[in-house]
């Protein structure tokens, strides 16, 4: 992994010039600074990363900054809070976290025995399929099925996006290298990449995690003729037996969508290293409680974050709360 350099596009978040009081009237005389990976700048992580970090700011140790990262993706930042390097706080997918937990490095490359959550279920995310209307893709089980040689554009290693496209494949039996034989192909790249794959027709099927009203899924949906791909219920099942959830996107979240689409989907999962102390834990994750509903105003795709819930395990993907965190939610009276 190269070393990163810092660039004009990372984002911090201002800078306090006092030290904080937190619970039990203790203060803290260093600066605690925070490096939160998020993904790309533009995407909906980085979206979230400035909104929280103004926030979280506020009670850090000794006036410490808020530093919003474009990297690691949904693998990537797994990598990076495990093992401790380059950032304290990331974000990431419940279903990335179930499969580090349980060691499947055959569908990621990554771990997650120091991962400890702070708030989970801050969004929810659904796994899109698309295809230009009229090139028969839009049941992408009968494609595969019939040994159809699709190509599938996707987003770059290390995504979910990417992960997305894989487990597609194994729900119906098959592999990349099998879709190769059919005459298909996986092709990975950024965002805008992605996109221009299938609307200057490189591509046939797209995937690609949203969230309700996508810019660039909704940019595609509304200036191009496009159909909204759908699987069989028993892949969708695999990929719900595989860690996804079932999630329903609603009628009109998209220009074309008329009816609710049942597709697989994750939540959003902020995380720290276990090594993180107590007492910063419990400072981040009860700044994230008390302000919610102004984190939900300033971004509709976080309406779904609810503190009463974001501690469960279920809404972390498996992995256990920090116990800091876990001394915030007890402390608002979330917990029993």
């Amino acid at each position: 992994m190269s070393a990163y350099k810092p660039s004009r596009r990372d984002v911090i978040a201002g800078s306090l010039a006092a030290s904080v009081m937190l619970a039990g009237g203790r203060s803290f005389a260093q600066a605690q600074d925070i490096d939160m990976g998020t993904m790309a700048a533009g995407s909906a992580w980085y979206q979230y990363g400035i909104q929280i970090a103004q926030f979280l700011q506020p009670v850090l140790p000794g006036g410490g900054t808020v530093n919003v990262r474009p990297y690691a993706a949904a693998v990537g930042n797994i990598k990076l809070i495990n093992e401790n390097q380059r950032i304290q706080l990331g974000m990431t997918f419940s279903t990335n976290l179930r499969w580090a937990l349980a060691g499947m490095t055959d569908i990621q490359d990554a771990t997650a025995e120091n991962v400890r959550a702070l708030a989970g279920g801050l969004d929810q995310y659904y796994i899109v399929m698309l295809a230009r209307k009229g090139t028969g893709f839009e049941n992408l089980s009968e494609a595969l099925a019939a040994k159809k040689p699709v190509r599938i554009s996707c987003l770059q290693p290390g995504s979910i996006g990417e992960v997305s496209a894989q487990i597609l494949l194994r729900a119906h039996g098959i592999d990349e290298a099998t879709l190769n034989g059919y005459g298909g192909s996986i092709n990975r790249g950024a965002l805008q990449a992605a996109a221009d794959a299938l609307v200057e027709g490189r591509a046939d099927v797209w995937v690609q995690p949203v969230t309700p009203g996508h810019p660039k899924v909704q940019e595609v949906a509304f200036s191009h003729d496009i159909e909204w791909v759908s699987i069989s219920d028993e892949a969708l099942q695999t990929m719900v037996d595989l860690g996804y959830q079932r999630a329903v996107l609603p009628a009109n979240s998209f220009d074309g969508i008329t009816e609710d689409l049942t597709l697989p989907g994750a939540t959003t999962v902020l995380i720290v290293n276990a090594g993180m102390s107590d007492d910063l834990a419990y400072a981040m994750t009860k700044a994230l409680i008390e302000n919610a509903d102004a984190l939900k105003e300033q971004n509709a795709a976080l309406s779904p974050f609810d503190p009463k819930i974001a501690w469960r395990p279920e809404t972390l993907g498996g992995a256990p709360l920090h116990p800091g965190a876990e001394r915030a939610y007890r402390e608002a009276g979330l917990m029993g």
